[in-house]
């Protein structure tokens, strides 16, 4: 997949009324204090709310993840590709 269509993909699904409060909205009763930084969700919690978010995404339509273990989340989607992008020390340095 050539990155313009990676673009315009993220574009047309990051546009779509609602999509990112429908799949990521948490709430309150889950967060203690109403702190997102101190709260009472277990790491097993946590993967299991990004893991279903993730899945609901990849089900309502082309999508595109960037980590959160998506690989293996979807590992039996038939249609799931998976990109791994690397690049020695060095170049990491001059890109930031």
């Amino acid at each position: 997949m050539r990155v313009d269509s990676v673009k315009r993909c993220l574009s047309k699904t990051m546009s779509r009324k609602g999509f990112f409060k429908s799949l990521f909205h948490v709430h309150v009763p889950l967060v203690g204090e109403n702190n997102f930084y101190r709260n009472n969700i277990s790491q097993e919690s946590l993967y299991q709310f990004q893991s279903d978010a993730i899945k609901r995404a990849a089900d309502a339509g082309s999508s595109v993840f960037v980590g959160r273990t998506a690989d293996y989340v979807l590992r039996e989607y038939k249609n799931a590709v998976s990109v791994f992008i690397t690049a020695n020390l060095e170049q990491r340095i001059q890109n930031v």
